[in-house]
């Protein structure tokens, strides 16, 4: 159930704030797109 919550969590906020709160994660994009409809994006590790 917390993983399901927190997919529609992500669901309620807008790409860009999505982008933002990565970015503060330390994480870069490395890919996005869309599927099936959906956006998606593929984030990148920030290096140890």
């Amino acid at each position: 159930m917390f993983a399901v919550a927190n997919v529609l969590s992500l669901l309620r906020i807008s790409k860009r704030s999505w982008r933002r709160r990565a970015a503060d994660a330390g994480f870069t994009i490395a890919d996005e797109g869309t599927f099936n409809g959906n956006w998606f994006a593929v984030l990148q590790k920030p290096k140890a």
